[in-house]
């Protein structure tokens, strides 16, 4: 659950909020701080940009 392509995530989070979850928890360490940076932004391109 919550990995794979964005679509797949996506999927998974439309079946939490149908079970009535209403807040996720993610975390984006990285080795760097730049890398944790990059999964935020790619979290918030990719993930919630397409969320309600």
């Amino acid at each position: 659950m919550l990995t794979g392509s964005a679509d797949a995530i996506l999927d998974d989070i439309g079946k939490l909020k149908e079970l009535g979850v209403s807040k996720l928890l993610f975390n984006f360490l990285a080795e760097t701080e730049n890398e944790t940076l990059d999964r935020i932004q790619a979290f918030s391109e990719d993930i919630l940009s397409k969320t309600s």
